[in-house]
């Protein structure tokens, strides 16, 4: 697969804290379907099916927080590249020593964008991860994440450093963002803070989608919105919230890019105010919690 010069391959993972850490272990490898693979330093890392590692990092603290996102890069020569431009675009970029690197990791940046959010660009693994088979819906991958942001403009341009490119836009102002095959890997929606609005798994197909709403639902987890199927991307989705207040996304069927249109220069998509969120007209308006950023940082 082509990926844009000097661009990330997708999302690694996303490190939260959490307030309650045990609550939140067992909700996402007993019922979301992860797999924990690692412990280290007080983090507990927890794949996907398809995860160069762990696709989540979970460590305790005293709210809900985003510690950080982490893109994977091809190698270490096009790791330098990426620092480098940032660094010629004025973010500055620090190399973490080898002694300090997670489980799975053989070189990472570490970066701001333009909201304060810490994103590492990581080259791994070190070794692979044996994943039992289990009979439940098990997330493929951590497929795409959504940040709010005071000023979206600022931070389109710096993720067009890391090699995304916007495809989408909605009127009430949700812009998507490729860097892979995926029509999205990245959204930014308008917020007077920063926050991490969503994370998102793919589960491959309706069908799995759908199924791991029953289990969640038995589980006590019932979705906050959906399920629908969504305009931009086309996937079809259920959306939940974690023990600590996290929304999280089931999806699937998500629109792929062939490998011609990759490094291709694509008009962006303008979606109208008659689009809702959901094409099918099933889903109802999303909750709240969805559409507004918590006034201060951890609060749900």
């Amino acid at each position: 697969m082509n990926t844009p010069r000097l661009g990330v391959t997708g999302l690694d993972h996303v490190a939260l804290s959490v307030p309650d850490l045990r609550a939140a272990l067992d909700f996402y490898v007993e019922h979301w379907g992860l797999v924990e693979v690692a412990e280290d330093r007080g983090r507990h890392h927890l794949a996907t099916g398809q995860a160069r590692f762990a696709a989540l990092v979970l460590s305790a603290g005293p709210v809900l927080a985003l510690d950080h996102l982490a893109f994977g890069v091809a190698s270490a020569e096009a790791l330098d590249g990426l620092a480098s431009r940032l660094t010629e675009a004025g973010h500055p970029c620090a190399r973490v020593e080898p002694g300090a690197l997670e489980p799975g990791q053989t070189h990472v940046v570490r970066t701001q964008d333009p909201d304060g959010n810490t994103v590492e660009l990581v080259v791994g693994p070190a070794a692979t991860v044996e994943r039992p088979a289990v009979d439940r819906v098990t997330p493929l991958k951590l497929g795409h994440v959504v940040l709010g942001t005071p000023d979206q403009r600022a931070a389109e341009m710096f993720y067009a450093l890391l090699g995304f490119r916007t495809t989408d836009r909605t009127a009430p102002g949700m812009w998507f963002l490729r860097c892979n095959a995926d029509h999205h890997t990245l959204a930014l929606v308008p917020a007077q803070r920063p926050w991490l609005q969503h994370m998102a798994y793919d589960v491959g197909t309706v069908d799995e989608v759908m199924r791991g709403m029953g289990a969640l639902r038995a589980a006590g987890s019932a979705p906050i919105w959906g399920p629908g199927r969504h305009g931009p991307g086309n996937n079809v989705f259920t959306y939940y919230e974690d023990p600590a207040g996290m929304i999280i996304e089931y999806y699937g069927e998500l629109e792929q890019f062939s490998e011609l249109d990759l490094d291709a220069e694509i008009p962006v998509k303008d979606w109208g105010p008659e689009h809702k969120g959901d094409r099918w007209g099933i889903a109802g308006r999303p909750p709240a919690s969805f559409t507004s950023a918590p006034t201060a940082a951890g609060e749900r």
